[in-house]
Protein backbone atom coordinates (compact mmCIF):
# COMPACT_ATOMS: atom_id res chain seq x y z
CA UNK A 1 0.00 0.00 0.00
CA UNK A 2 0.98 3.80 -1.03
CA UNK A 3 1.20 5.44 2.34
CA UNK A 4 1.09 9.40 1.69
CA UNK A 5 2.10 10.19 5.51
CA UNK A 6 4.72 8.80 7.39
CA UNK A 7 5.26 9.83 11.10
CA UNK A 8 8.26 8.90 12.88
CA UNK A 9 9.43 8.43 16.62
CA UNK A 10 13.20 9.97 16.77
CA UNK A 11 15.35 8.30 19.37
CA UNK A 12 16.62 4.99 18.43
CA UNK A 13 14.21 5.67 14.71
CA UNK A 14 16.12 8.45 12.92
CA UNK A 15 18.68 9.42 15.45
CA UNK A 16 21.00 7.84 17.93
CA UNK A 17 21.17 9.95 20.95
CA UNK A 18 21.67 6.66 23.45
CA UNK A 19 25.45 8.39 24.24
CA UNK A 20 24.40 11.56 24.72
CA UNK A 21 21.24 10.20 26.70
CA UNK A 22 23.34 7.73 29.01
CA UNK A 23 26.03 10.73 30.05
CA UNK A 24 22.93 12.39 31.38
CA UNK A 25 21.19 9.68 32.97
CA UNK A 26 24.71 8.65 34.47
CA UNK A 27 25.34 12.09 35.90
CA UNK A 28 21.89 11.97 37.56
CA UNK A 29 22.29 8.42 38.95
CA UNK A 30 25.87 9.02 39.97
CA UNK A 31 25.15 12.41 42.02
CA UNK A 32 22.44 10.30 44.01
CA UNK A 33 23.95 7.57 45.00
CA UNK A 34 22.60 5.07 41.93
CA UNK A 35 26.15 3.87 40.95
CA UNK A 36 24.75 0.28 40.49
CA UNK A 37 22.66 1.28 37.37
CA UNK A 38 24.04 -0.40 34.19
CA UNK A 39 24.20 1.39 30.83
CA UNK A 40 21.61 -1.20 29.16
CA UNK A 41 19.46 -0.18 31.66
CA UNK A 42 19.49 2.98 30.58
CA UNK A 43 19.04 2.33 27.34
CA UNK A 44 15.95 0.02 28.05
CA UNK A 45 13.94 3.38 29.41
CA UNK A 46 14.57 5.19 26.09
CA UNK A 47 11.04 6.08 24.69
CA UNK A 48 9.44 6.77 28.04
CA UNK A 49 9.07 9.88 29.75
CA UNK A 50 11.73 11.48 32.23
CA UNK A 51 9.88 10.62 35.37
CA UNK A 52 9.53 7.22 34.28
CA UNK A 53 12.90 6.44 33.46
CA UNK A 54 13.89 7.37 36.90
CA UNK A 55 11.24 5.28 38.27
CA UNK A 56 12.04 2.39 36.84
CA UNK A 57 16.14 2.84 37.25
CA UNK A 58 15.73 4.47 41.02
CA UNK A 59 12.53 2.45 42.35
CA UNK A 60 11.59 5.64 43.91
CA UNK A 61 7.77 6.58 43.33
CA UNK A 62 8.24 10.00 45.15
CA UNK A 63 6.53 11.90 42.23
CA UNK A 64 8.47 14.87 43.75
CA UNK A 65 11.65 13.43 43.66
CA UNK A 66 11.45 12.24 40.03
CA UNK A 67 10.65 15.77 38.80
CA UNK A 68 13.56 17.34 40.63
CA UNK A 69 15.56 14.15 38.96
CA UNK A 70 14.03 15.34 35.33
CA UNK A 71 15.04 18.66 35.76
CA UNK A 72 18.58 17.76 36.29
CA UNK A 73 18.97 15.85 33.79
CA UNK A 74 17.33 18.65 31.46
CA UNK A 75 20.25 21.04 32.59
CA UNK A 76 22.88 18.13 31.22
CA UNK A 77 21.06 17.38 28.69
CA UNK A 78 21.61 21.27 27.40
CA UNK A 79 25.45 20.40 27.59
CA UNK A 80 25.61 17.05 26.20
CA UNK A 81 22.55 15.93 24.15
CA UNK A 82 22.87 17.63 20.90
CA UNK A 83 26.64 16.83 20.78
CA UNK A 84 26.68 13.33 21.30
CA UNK A 85 23.12 12.93 18.94
CA UNK A 86 23.55 11.36 15.50
CA UNK A 87 21.32 10.98 12.63
CA UNK A 88 21.66 7.43 11.54
CA UNK A 89 23.27 7.08 8.11
CA UNK A 90 20.40 6.50 5.83
CA UNK A 91 18.34 8.86 7.79
CA UNK A 92 18.92 11.83 5.58
CA UNK A 93 18.78 10.24 2.04
CA UNK A 94 15.29 8.21 2.96
CA UNK A 95 13.73 10.81 4.54
CA UNK A 96 14.81 13.21 1.03
CA UNK A 97 13.33 10.38 -1.60
CA UNK A 98 10.37 10.17 0.86
CA UNK A 99 9.82 14.00 0.69
CA UNK A 100 10.27 13.56 -3.25
CA UNK A 101 7.55 11.64 -3.62
CA UNK A 102 4.76 13.95 -1.86
CA UNK A 103 4.45 12.10 0.91
CA UNK A 104 4.27 14.17 4.17
CA UNK A 105 6.60 13.84 7.17
CA UNK A 106 6.62 14.06 10.87
CA UNK A 107 8.01 13.30 14.13
CA UNK A 108 6.00 12.32 17.36
CA UNK A 109 8.44 11.96 20.37
CA UNK A 110 8.67 12.31 24.03
CA UNK A 111 11.84 14.37 23.48
CA UNK A 112 11.43 17.71 23.55
CA UNK A 113 10.74 19.75 20.15
CA UNK A 114 13.33 22.54 20.46
CA UNK A 115 15.98 20.12 20.84
CA UNK A 116 14.72 17.80 18.25
CA UNK A 117 14.77 20.88 15.72
CA UNK A 118 18.01 21.99 17.20
CA UNK A 119 20.13 18.82 15.73
CA UNK A 120 17.79 18.70 12.39
CA UNK A 121 18.52 22.29 11.76
CA UNK A 122 22.09 21.27 10.59
CA UNK A 123 20.63 18.51 8.03
CA UNK A 124 17.35 19.91 6.94
CA UNK A 125 16.23 23.09 5.68
CA UNK A 126 13.47 24.95 7.50
CA UNK A 127 10.07 23.44 6.67
CA UNK A 128 10.72 20.10 5.59
CA UNK A 129 9.22 18.23 8.38
CA UNK A 130 5.33 19.36 7.96
CA UNK A 131 4.99 18.72 11.87
CA UNK A 132 7.37 18.15 14.86
CA UNK A 133 5.55 17.44 18.12
CA UNK A 134 7.35 16.75 21.44
CA UNK A 135 6.85 16.17 24.48
CA UNK A 136 5.51 19.45 25.28
CA UNK A 137 2.88 19.64 23.23
CA UNK A 138 1.00 16.75 25.15
CA UNK A 139 -0.38 16.38 28.27
CA UNK A 140 -0.01 12.78 27.84
CA UNK A 141 3.14 11.28 26.38
CA UNK A 142 3.34 8.00 24.87
CA UNK A 143 1.49 4.83 24.65
CA UNK A 144 -1.22 7.04 24.64
CA UNK A 145 -1.99 8.43 20.89
CA UNK A 146 -2.66 11.82 21.83
CA UNK A 147 0.41 13.36 19.77
CA UNK A 148 0.06 10.83 16.90
CA UNK A 149 -4.08 11.85 16.59
CA UNK A 150 -2.38 15.52 16.99
CA UNK A 151 -0.36 15.16 14.25
CA UNK A 152 -3.29 13.39 11.91
CA UNK A 153 -5.29 16.49 12.71
CA UNK A 154 -3.47 18.65 11.89
CA UNK A 155 -1.87 17.76 8.81
CA UNK A 156 -5.78 16.54 7.98
CA UNK A 157 -5.25 12.87 6.44
CA UNK A 158 -6.84 9.84 6.81
CA UNK A 159 -5.34 7.38 9.36
CA UNK A 160 -5.57 4.55 7.00
CA UNK A 161 -2.61 6.37 4.68
CA UNK A 162 -0.65 6.87 7.83
CA UNK A 163 2.54 4.92 8.48
CA UNK A 164 3.81 5.29 12.11
CA UNK A 165 7.61 4.15 12.61
CA UNK A 166 9.12 3.16 15.87
CA UNK A 167 11.67 1.08 17.68
CA UNK A 168 10.17 0.45 20.59
CA UNK A 169 7.21 -1.68 22.27
CA UNK A 170 5.61 2.09 23.18
CA UNK A 171 5.72 2.97 19.75
CA UNK A 172 3.80 -0.58 18.44
CA UNK A 173 1.19 0.19 21.14
CA UNK A 174 1.27 3.93 20.16
CA UNK A 175 0.58 3.09 16.88
CA UNK A 176 -2.26 0.12 17.96
CA UNK A 177 -3.80 2.55 20.37
CA UNK A 178 -4.58 5.71 17.75
CA UNK A 179 -5.37 2.51 15.13
CA UNK A 180 -2.88 3.12 12.25
CA UNK A 181 -0.48 1.15 10.57
CA UNK A 182 2.89 0.41 12.27
CA UNK A 183 6.45 -0.16 11.02
CA UNK A 184 9.04 -1.62 13.96
CA UNK A 185 12.78 -0.67 13.01
CA UNK A 186 15.94 -2.60 14.76
CA UNK A 187 17.59 0.55 15.54
CA UNK A 188 16.85 0.00 19.04
CA UNK A 189 17.24 -2.34 22.27
CA UNK A 190 13.32 -3.91 21.30
CA UNK A 191 13.95 -7.07 19.96
CA UNK A 192 11.87 -8.62 16.43
CA UNK A 193 9.99 -11.06 18.23
CA UNK A 194 9.45 -8.08 20.91
CA UNK A 195 8.10 -5.94 17.66
CA UNK A 196 6.22 -8.84 15.70
CA UNK A 197 4.14 -9.58 19.08
CA UNK A 198 1.83 -5.99 18.02
CA UNK A 199 0.21 -5.64 14.71
CA UNK A 200 2.63 -4.44 12.00
CA UNK A 201 3.16 -3.95 8.44
CA UNK A 202 6.73 -4.13 8.65
CA UNK A 203 9.24 -5.22 10.89
CA UNK A 204 12.62 -3.72 9.01
CA UNK A 205 16.12 -3.53 9.59
CA UNK A 206 16.46 0.10 8.71
CA UNK A 207 14.98 2.72 6.95
CA UNK A 208 16.09 1.82 3.46
CA UNK A 209 14.05 -0.90 3.67
CA UNK A 210 10.31 1.58 3.56
CA UNK A 211 11.75 2.47 0.19
CA UNK A 212 11.84 -1.29 -1.19
CA UNK A 213 8.35 -2.91 -2.63
CA UNK A 214 7.38 -5.94 -1.10
CA UNK A 215 10.02 -5.85 2.16
CA UNK A 216 12.53 -7.05 -0.52
CA UNK A 217 15.92 -5.21 -0.43
CA UNK A 218 18.01 -4.26 -3.92
CA UNK A 219 21.77 -4.67 -4.51
CA UNK A 220 22.07 -0.99 -3.82
CA UNK A 221 19.66 -1.09 -0.42
CA UNK A 222 22.24 -4.02 0.76
CA UNK A 223 24.69 -1.87 0.15
CA UNK A 224 23.41 0.41 2.05
CA UNK A 225 22.76 -1.86 4.76
CA UNK A 226 26.22 -2.76 5.05
CA UNK A 227 27.26 1.20 4.99
CA UNK A 228 25.09 2.10 7.26
CA UNK A 229 26.27 -1.18 10.05
CA UNK A 230 30.22 0.55 9.38
CA UNK A 231 28.68 3.89 9.81
CA UNK A 232 27.07 2.74 12.95
CA UNK A 233 30.62 1.15 14.30
CA UNK A 234 32.24 4.55 13.25
CA UNK A 235 29.74 6.20 15.67
CA UNK A 236 29.53 3.69 18.71
CA UNK A 237 33.00 2.12 18.13
CA UNK A 238 33.99 -0.92 20.28
CA UNK A 239 31.33 -1.33 22.95
CA UNK A 240 32.88 -2.29 26.74
CA UNK A 241 33.01 -4.91 28.44
CA UNK A 242 29.96 -6.58 29.46
CA UNK A 243 29.02 -5.83 33.01
CA UNK A 244 29.43 -9.55 34.68
CA UNK A 245 27.10 -10.16 37.33
CA UNK A 246 28.21 -13.57 38.59
CA UNK A 247 30.21 -13.51 41.73
CA UNK A 248 34.02 -14.53 41.65
CA UNK A 249 36.81 -15.21 44.19
CA UNK A 250 40.20 -13.51 43.08
CA UNK A 251 42.98 -15.03 42.55
CA UNK A 252 45.05 -12.38 43.73
CA UNK A 253 43.50 -11.29 46.69
CA UNK A 254 41.00 -13.74 47.29
CA UNK A 255 38.22 -11.12 47.60
CA UNK A 256 34.86 -12.11 46.70
CA UNK A 257 33.37 -9.72 44.37
CA UNK A 258 30.78 -9.11 41.72
CA UNK A 259 31.72 -7.52 38.40
CA UNK A 260 34.65 -7.44 36.38
CA UNK A 261 38.10 -6.04 37.99
CA UNK A 262 38.13 -7.29 42.02
CA UNK A 263 37.25 -4.49 44.67
CA UNK A 264 40.11 -4.34 46.37
CA UNK A 265 42.98 -4.57 44.46
CA UNK A 266 41.49 -4.40 40.75
CA UNK A 267 42.43 -7.25 39.23
CA UNK A 268 40.68 -9.09 36.43
CA UNK A 269 37.80 -11.73 36.49
CA UNK A 270 39.43 -13.48 33.83
CA UNK A 271 43.06 -13.86 35.05
CA UNK A 272 43.76 -16.98 33.29
CA UNK A 273 46.99 -19.14 33.48
CA UNK A 274 50.37 -17.88 31.36
CA UNK A 275 50.11 -19.11 27.68
CA UNK A 276 52.80 -17.93 24.75
CA UNK A 277 50.54 -14.90 23.83
CA UNK A 278 50.28 -13.48 27.68
CA UNK A 279 54.29 -13.88 26.97
CA UNK A 280 54.99 -12.18 24.23
CA UNK A 281 52.26 -9.54 25.22
CA UNK A 282 54.21 -8.82 28.77
CA UNK A 283 57.48 -8.48 26.33
CA UNK A 284 55.80 -5.88 24.37
CA UNK A 285 54.57 -4.11 27.06
CA UNK A 286 57.93 -4.33 29.29
CA UNK A 287 59.62 -3.01 26.26
CA UNK A 288 57.80 0.15 25.27
CA UNK A 289 55.04 0.59 28.13
CA UNK A 290 52.24 -0.23 25.83
CA UNK A 291 48.93 -1.37 27.74
CA UNK A 292 46.21 -2.74 25.31
CA UNK A 293 44.76 0.28 24.84
CA UNK A 294 47.34 0.93 22.67
CA UNK A 295 46.26 -1.50 19.80
CA UNK A 296 42.74 -0.24 20.65
CA UNK A 297 43.58 3.33 19.83
CA UNK A 298 45.60 2.66 16.91
CA UNK A 299 42.76 0.75 15.17
CA UNK A 300 40.31 3.64 16.17
CA UNK A 301 42.89 6.18 14.65
CA UNK A 302 42.11 4.24 11.21
CA UNK A 303 38.49 3.77 11.78
CA UNK A 304 36.83 6.39 13.55
CA UNK A 305 39.34 8.99 14.52
CA UNK A 306 37.17 12.31 15.32
CA UNK A 307 34.25 10.22 17.08
CA UNK A 308 37.48 8.51 19.33
CA UNK A 309 38.85 12.16 19.66
CA UNK A 310 35.34 13.20 21.26
CA UNK A 311 34.52 10.24 23.15
CA UNK A 312 38.14 10.59 24.62
CA UNK A 313 37.17 14.46 25.46
CA UNK A 314 33.84 13.36 26.68
CA UNK A 315 35.21 11.49 29.45
CA UNK A 316 36.14 7.90 27.54
CA UNK A 317 39.40 7.52 28.54
CA UNK A 318 40.81 4.34 30.04
CA UNK A 319 39.83 2.88 26.69
CA UNK A 320 42.68 4.46 25.19
CA UNK A 321 46.45 5.40 24.91
CA UNK A 322 47.21 8.72 26.24
CA UNK A 323 48.07 10.98 23.07
CA UNK A 324 50.77 12.79 24.10
CA UNK A 325 52.73 9.35 25.24
CA UNK A 326 51.33 7.58 21.62
CA UNK A 327 52.83 10.50 20.13
CA UNK A 328 56.27 10.20 21.37
CA UNK A 329 56.23 6.27 20.87
CA UNK A 330 54.82 6.79 17.26
CA UNK A 331 58.03 9.21 16.78
CA UNK A 332 60.86 6.46 17.63
CA UNK A 333 58.82 4.04 15.67
CA UNK A 334 59.08 6.24 12.84
CA UNK A 335 62.39 6.89 13.05
CA UNK A 336 63.77 3.20 13.52
CA UNK A 337 61.39 1.99 10.76
CA UNK A 338 62.78 5.18 8.27
CA UNK A 339 66.40 3.61 9.47
CA UNK A 340 64.91 0.39 8.00
CA UNK A 341 63.82 1.74 4.78
CA UNK A 342 66.47 4.24 4.03
CA UNK A 343 70.13 3.14 5.66
CA UNK A 344 71.34 5.94 4.46
CA UNK A 345 69.26 8.34 6.48
CA UNK A 346 71.91 9.57 8.77
CA UNK A 347 74.51 10.09 6.65
CA UNK A 348 72.34 12.69 5.22
CA UNK A 349 71.33 14.76 8.45
CA UNK A 350 75.29 14.83 8.71
CA UNK A 351 76.14 16.21 5.60
CA UNK A 352 73.26 18.65 6.36
CA UNK A 353 74.20 19.69 9.96
CA UNK A 354 78.00 19.47 9.37
CA UNK A 355 78.37 21.35 5.97
CA UNK A 356 79.70 24.47 7.92
CA UNK A 357 82.33 22.69 10.32
CA UNK A 358 83.19 20.91 7.26
CA UNK A 359 84.20 23.96 5.66
CA UNK A 360 87.74 24.25 6.65
CA UNK A 361 88.80 20.48 4.92
CA UNK A 362 86.93 21.85 1.77
CA UNK A 363 89.09 24.39 1.53
CA UNK A 364 92.03 22.75 2.25
CA UNK A 365 91.26 20.20 -0.71
CA UNK A 366 90.87 23.22 -2.89
CA UNK A 367 93.99 24.81 -2.31
CA UNK A 368 95.83 21.51 -3.01
CA UNK A 369 93.51 21.46 -6.35
CA UNK A 370 94.78 25.10 -6.48
CA UNK A 371 98.62 23.96 -6.16
CA UNK A 372 100.20 25.37 -9.50
CA UNK A 373 102.78 22.65 -9.51
CA UNK A 374 99.69 20.34 -10.73
CA UNK A 375 99.73 22.41 -13.96
CA UNK A 376 103.24 22.58 -13.69
CA UNK A 377 103.83 18.64 -13.90
CA UNK A 378 101.33 18.92 -16.74
CA UNK A 379 103.28 18.37 -20.22
CA UNK A 380 100.22 18.93 -22.24
CA UNK A 381 99.09 22.55 -23.13
CA UNK A 382 95.51 21.19 -23.62
CA UNK A 383 95.47 19.23 -20.64
CA UNK A 384 96.96 22.53 -19.07
CA UNK A 385 94.17 24.47 -20.05
CA UNK A 386 91.55 22.13 -18.75
CA UNK A 387 93.07 22.29 -15.68
CA UNK A 388 93.14 26.35 -15.51
CA UNK A 389 89.63 26.18 -16.37
CA UNK A 390 89.00 23.86 -13.47
CA UNK A 391 90.34 25.80 -11.08
CA UNK A 392 88.29 28.82 -12.43
CA UNK A 393 85.41 27.14 -11.32
CA UNK A 394 87.09 25.56 -7.98
CA UNK A 395 87.65 29.11 -6.87
CA UNK A 396 83.95 29.88 -7.77
CA UNK A 397 83.51 26.86 -5.46
CA UNK A 398 85.75 28.33 -2.75
CA UNK A 399 84.09 32.03 -2.93
CA UNK A 400 81.14 29.97 -2.00
CA UNK A 401 82.29 28.15 0.72
CA UNK A 402 84.18 31.43 2.25
CA UNK A 403 80.32 33.22 1.81
CA UNK A 404 78.90 30.06 3.89
CA UNK A 405 81.23 30.45 6.09
CA UNK A 406 81.02 34.02 7.20
CA UNK A 407 77.49 32.93 7.85
CA UNK A 408 78.54 30.53 10.13
CA UNK A 409 75.99 31.15 13.63
CA UNK A 410 77.77 34.05 15.91
CA UNK A 411 76.92 35.06 19.35
CA UNK A 412 74.63 33.66 22.15
CA UNK A 413 70.85 33.90 19.92
CA UNK A 414 72.22 32.65 16.72
CA UNK A 415 74.08 29.82 18.69
CA UNK A 416 71.27 29.28 20.55
CA UNK A 417 69.17 28.99 17.40
CA UNK A 418 71.21 26.68 16.20
CA UNK A 419 70.83 23.97 18.75
CA UNK A 420 67.81 24.31 19.04
CA UNK A 421 67.53 23.50 15.23
CA UNK A 422 70.08 20.50 15.80
CA UNK A 423 67.99 19.15 18.48
CA UNK A 424 64.56 19.26 16.65
CA UNK A 425 65.81 17.64 13.70
CA UNK A 426 66.51 14.59 16.15
CA UNK A 427 63.77 14.91 17.91
CA UNK A 428 60.88 14.50 15.35
CA UNK A 429 57.67 14.43 18.39
CA UNK A 430 59.00 17.81 19.86
CA UNK A 431 58.90 19.47 15.82
CA UNK A 432 55.77 18.13 15.34
CA UNK A 433 54.72 19.45 18.95
CA UNK A 434 55.28 22.81 18.23
CA UNK A 435 52.55 22.99 15.74
CA UNK A 436 49.88 22.19 17.98
CA UNK A 437 49.26 25.46 19.44
CA UNK A 438 48.79 26.76 15.83
CA UNK A 439 46.99 24.38 14.67
CA UNK A 440 44.67 24.41 18.16
CA UNK A 441 43.72 28.34 17.59
CA UNK A 442 43.12 27.94 14.29
CA UNK A 443 40.77 25.17 14.60
CA UNK A 444 39.09 27.03 17.68
CA UNK A 445 38.50 30.27 15.39
CA UNK A 446 37.46 28.04 11.91
CA UNK A 447 35.58 25.74 13.72
CA UNK A 448 33.48 28.71 16.39
CA UNK A 449 30.52 27.99 14.86
CA UNK A 450 29.88 24.69 16.89
CA UNK A 451 29.59 26.05 20.16
CA UNK A 452 27.52 23.48 21.25
CA UNK A 453 30.61 21.41 21.61
CA UNK A 454 32.34 23.55 23.95
CA UNK A 455 35.94 22.67 23.12
CA UNK A 456 38.52 24.83 25.27
CA UNK A 457 42.20 25.29 23.85
CA UNK A 458 43.21 22.80 25.97
CA UNK A 459 40.78 20.34 24.38
CA UNK A 460 42.00 21.87 20.77
CA UNK A 461 45.63 21.04 21.76
CA UNK A 462 44.55 17.11 22.76
CA UNK A 463 42.39 16.98 19.72
CA UNK A 464 45.87 18.20 17.22
CA UNK A 465 47.73 15.82 19.41
CA UNK A 466 45.59 12.48 18.69
CA UNK A 467 45.64 14.13 14.53
CA UNK A 468 49.34 14.00 14.80
CA UNK A 469 49.49 10.22 15.98
CA UNK A 470 46.97 9.50 13.12
CA UNK A 471 49.07 11.27 10.37
CA UNK A 472 52.01 10.04 12.14
CA UNK A 473 50.63 6.07 11.78
CA UNK A 474 50.04 6.71 8.00
CA UNK A 475 53.11 7.51 7.68
CA UNK A 476 54.59 4.69 9.23
CA UNK A 477 52.62 2.74 7.06
CA UNK A 478 53.73 4.44 3.58
CA UNK A 479 57.27 3.99 4.59
CA UNK A 480 57.22 0.35 3.73
CA UNK A 481 55.92 1.51 0.28
CA UNK A 482 58.31 4.01 -0.02
CA UNK A 483 62.13 3.95 -0.91
CA UNK A 484 63.03 7.84 0.40
CA UNK A 485 62.66 9.10 3.45
CA UNK A 486 61.74 13.05 3.90
CA UNK A 487 64.54 14.06 5.86
CA UNK A 488 63.31 17.72 6.36
CA UNK A 489 59.78 17.15 6.48
CA UNK A 490 57.29 16.85 9.67
CA UNK A 491 56.18 13.78 7.85
CA UNK A 492 56.53 11.36 5.14
CA UNK A 493 53.05 11.48 3.21
CA UNK A 494 52.01 14.33 0.89
CA UNK A 495 49.76 17.75 1.77
CA UNK A 496 47.11 16.72 0.07
CA UNK A 497 47.15 13.56 1.94
CA UNK A 498 47.66 15.14 5.19
CA UNK A 499 44.60 17.75 4.59
CA UNK A 500 42.37 15.10 3.48
CA UNK A 501 43.02 13.36 7.28
CA UNK A 502 42.08 16.73 9.00
CA UNK A 503 39.10 16.83 6.78
CA UNK A 504 37.72 13.53 7.54
CA UNK A 505 38.87 13.99 11.13
CA UNK A 506 37.07 17.48 11.41
CA UNK A 507 33.62 15.85 9.87
CA UNK A 508 33.41 13.13 12.32
CA UNK A 509 34.56 15.85 15.08
CA UNK A 510 32.26 18.62 14.33
CA UNK A 511 29.63 17.18 12.46
CA UNK A 512 29.46 19.52 9.62
CA UNK A 513 28.62 18.38 5.73
CA UNK A 514 31.22 17.38 3.74
CA UNK A 515 31.62 20.22 1.84
CA UNK A 516 31.34 22.67 4.69
CA UNK A 517 34.37 20.47 6.63
CA UNK A 518 36.47 21.17 3.42
CA UNK A 519 36.23 24.74 3.30
CA UNK A 520 36.45 25.07 7.21
CA UNK A 521 39.54 23.08 6.79
CA UNK A 522 40.74 24.98 4.09
CA UNK A 523 40.12 28.04 6.28
CA UNK A 524 42.16 27.10 9.33
CA UNK A 525 45.29 26.22 7.59
CA UNK A 526 44.93 29.65 6.40
CA UNK A 527 44.66 30.97 9.77
CA UNK A 528 47.64 28.65 10.45
CA UNK A 529 49.63 30.58 8.18
CA UNK A 530 48.51 33.70 10.01
CA UNK A 531 49.09 32.74 12.98
CA UNK A 532 52.98 31.83 11.96
CA UNK A 533 53.46 34.71 10.57
CA UNK A 534 52.80 36.95 13.01
CA UNK A 535 54.58 34.39 15.86
CA UNK A 536 57.27 35.05 13.20
CA UNK A 537 56.97 38.58 13.16
CA UNK A 538 57.17 38.58 17.07
CA UNK A 539 60.32 36.33 17.06
CA UNK A 540 62.27 38.63 15.07
CA UNK A 541 61.54 41.57 17.06
CA UNK A 542 62.09 39.76 19.96
CA UNK A 543 65.66 39.01 18.38
CA UNK A 544 66.32 42.57 17.06
CA UNK A 545 65.34 43.91 20.97
CA UNK A 546 67.82 41.93 22.31
CA UNK A 547 70.57 42.38 19.71
CA UNK A 548 69.94 46.06 20.39
CA UNK A 549 70.51 45.63 24.37
CA UNK A 550 73.26 43.52 23.46
CA UNK A 551 75.34 45.93 21.21
CA UNK A 552 73.90 48.48 23.84
CA UNK A 553 75.91 46.85 27.03
CA UNK A 554 79.17 46.31 24.56
CA UNK A 555 79.51 50.00 24.10
CA UNK A 556 78.68 50.64 27.71
CA UNK A 557 81.61 48.55 28.53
Amino acid sequence: MNYTTYLFDFDYTLADSSTGIVICFRNVLNRHGFTEVNDEAIKRTIGKTLEESFGILTGNNDNQQLISFRKEYEKEANVYMTANTFLFPETIDVLHKLKKKGVKLGIISTKYRYRIQELLSSHFEQGFFDIIIGGEDVKTHKPSPEGLLKAIQILNVDKVNVMYVGDSIVDAETAQSADVSFTGILHGTTTRKELEAYPHRLIVNDLTELLASKNKLTISMRFRCWFRWIRMKQITGFQTRKLDKESGVCKNCDQTFMGNYCNRCGQDKKTSRLRWQTMLQNAIGGISSIDRGFALTLLELIFRPGYMIKDYIAGKRIRYFRPFQMLFLLSATYLLWAQFVDPTIDDKKVIKNNRIENTEVLKKDLEDILDYKIIKKTTSAQTADSITKKISESKHIKSDIDETADKKPSGFVDKTIGFIKKWTDKNKAISILFTFPIFAIATRFAFYRRKKLNYNLTEEVFIQAYIACQILLISIVCLAFSSRVAVDDLYDIPEWAIFALFVWDYKQLFQYKWWQTILKTMLMFVYSIIVIILIAIIVVLLFMLISYITKSANLIY
